[in-house]
């Protein structure tokens, strides 16, 4: 080729790689995420939680009854030396006037955080209260529903009863008398000396009963055995701020004292809830959200959140039954990023 053919075509290739430059620049400004997905269904989930303890010697096998909350000693239903089996009845209780007082002034603080919160979400709408205060209000009106459930759970359960099969060794109250919450109105001598002490949050007490079930790994070689909460302090721990529990199992008394334990434990049961898979789950400053994948592009969508079990998560809003979800390969996706499912 001659010198003036180099030259003619020299403008020819100059707008070809002009025109590569740019594509690349565009290729690059538009990054492809590479991702799996996971389907949006509904389904049935046990919440469960994990409670932490210990075995203890149980203070030579002696247990005591406390008193739920201030009450009077209505009736005593066993002697001294009594022998009892698991749930009989041991006394009956009346709530005293202090804490008739006190139930009385947590079904007014509910009706007042109640329409202090309503007061809130309606000003919100209006633009006349921010995000923060609707927060407070909620908080507070929580805060008072707990207390008065708390209140009401413990007002019902009057009727003290023997957590397991044991002999009646005192009885430290007198007929008449207000008792104390937390007084002990009775002390029992257990079949067996090996007591299952476990720590719980307050905040799950009024989902836990006695004769609540829960799965206890044993230190040794991992195993699990079944066990049953026998019983449930009336007050939290003074130092741990953490609510005691104790459970019964057949095999406790060959368990060693100062054994380390871990139980799960149900507190809720959701049936047709919508599922995802909880390390879908993403927060941005408190705010849970997903990415949504539709036609080859990831959308975020904030989401509200219910119970979970720790594999799956319940989503009370935000989704629906069929959405397709990015599940893996979240790190670096962003709003509206391309992306290709694996």
């Amino acid at each position: 080729m001659n010198s003036r053919a180099i030259f003619c075509c020299l403008p020819l290739l100059l707008a070809l790689g002009a025109c590569s430059e740019k594509e690349s620049e565009e290729t690059g400004a538009k990054p492809t995420a590479h991702i799996t997905v996971a389907t949006v269904q509904a389904g049935d989930l046990a919440q469960t939680v994990t409670l932490y303890g210990v075995v203890e010697s149980g203070s030579q096998g002696r247990y005591k009854v406390e008193a739920p909350l201030e009450a009077r000693l209505a009736s005593v239903d066993v002697s001294v030396g009594s022998v009892v089996a698991a749930g009989a009845v041991l006394a009956r209780l009346q709530a005293s006037p202090l804490t008739e007082l006190e139930l009385n002034k947590a079904r007014t603080d509910v009706q007042q955080t109640t329409a202090a919160n309503a007061r809130a979400q309606r000003l919100r709408a209006e633009g006349l209260a921010s995000d923060g205060e609707v927060e407070l209000a909620q908080a507070a009106l929580a805060t008072s529903e707990a207390v008065l459930r708390s209140l009401q759970s413990r007002s019902n359960t009057l009727e003290l009863k023997a957590p397991f099969a044991a002999v009646v060794g005192s009885i430290d109250a007198s007929l008449g008398e207000i008792i104390a919450a937390g007084a002990t109105v009775f002390t029992l001598v257990r079949n067996s000396n090996n007591t299952l002490h476990f720590s719980m949050d307050p905040a799950l007490a009024g989902q836990v009963s006695i004769g609540t079930a829960l799965q206890i790994r044993l230190p040794a070689g991992g195993a699990e055995i079944a066990g049953t909460v026998s019983s449930i302090a009336p007050a939290v721990d003074s130092q741990t701020h953490l609510l005691p529990v104790y459970a019964s199992a057949a095999t406790a008394s060959s368990l060693k004292p100062g054994e380390n334990l871990r139980a799960q434990l149900t507190v809720q049961r959701v049936s047709s809830a919508l599922l995802i898979p909880y390390v879908a789950l993403l927060d941005d400053g408190g705010q849970a959200f997903v990415y949504v994948v539709n036609n080859g592009v990831a959308s975020r969508r904030d989401v509200s959140t219910g119970a979970t079990d720790g594999e799956k998560i319940e989503i009370v809003e935000g989704l629906q039954a069929g959405d397709q979800i990015a599940v893996t390969g979240l790190t670096g996706l962003d709003d509206g990023m391309a992306v290709q499912v694996q």
